[in-house]
């Protein structure tokens, strides 16, 4: 599986991020530069996947910051279809490559805590989840459809979940030299998020940080 991108296309997101993470500080700045930069990968160890994928999530995160402001004036609707389009674009990046879907959970999760936030009711809060969940599955959904009506759906089924069943395990030497290497790779993240964690009163700077992990 390709663990993606150039590092100039990750620039390109983050100078855009940057812009909408206004005011989260030195330390979460430098936090957002390394995470594109290392979602990207080296070129050694990466494909191109997040050539492809990172602007539509750094998008979405973009749109995620906006939670607190929109929480604080109350504006339900806006959150409603806010949450929409970050999880629009979590879908479309998770038919780029599966793994945004984290990213995509979390700013659903962070919709739902900020809609609480601006005074939503539970009912909404559980029709806002559906609606948010079903964005984020609609292009995976549309997919599906069309290999379907083309007579692929076996085939695409089993080339995109069944095939999972049938990989081999790694050598357990393999699985913790990969493990280890992970953590050496994103130790830069981690030093910055303790950083700004002085400051974690700012709920932007929480989600930037809950992002980042």
């Amino acid at each position: 599986a390709d663990e993606a991108a150039g590092r100039g296309d990750a620039a390109v997101d983050v100078e855009g991020a940057q812009r909408g993470f206004g005011g989260v500080g030195e330390h979460g700045g430098a936090a957002a530069d390394a995470g594109a930069g290392f979602a990207g990968g080296d070129g050694e160890d990466g494909g191109q996947a997040g050539v492809f994928m990172n602007l539509f999530v750094t998008w979405g995160a973009v749109l995620t910051l906006r939670l607190p402001a929109l929480a604080d004036a109350g504006r339900v609707r806006a959150i409603l279809w806010n949450g929409i389009a970050a999880c629009l674009l979590a879908g479309i990046a998770i038919q780029i490559k599966y793994t945004p879907a984290v990213e995509g959970a979390f700013f659903g999760l962070c919709h739902l805590w900020f809609l609480r936030k601006a005074g939503g009711r539970w009912p909404l809060m559980i029709a806002a989840g559906a609606a948010w969940a079903l964005a984020g599955l609609a292009p995976t959904l549309a997919v599906i459809a069309a290999y379907a009506a083309m007579g692929h759906y076996d085939a695409f089924m089993y080339a995109n979940f069944w095939s999972i069943t049938g990989r081999g395990s790694y050598p357990q030497a393999t699985v913790i030299s990969k493990f280890f290497g992970i953590i050496a790779k994103t130790s830069p993240l981690w030093v910055s998020a303790v950083f700004a964690l002085r400051r974690f009163d700012n709920p932007r700077r929480a989600i930037l940080i809950g992002w980042i992990i």
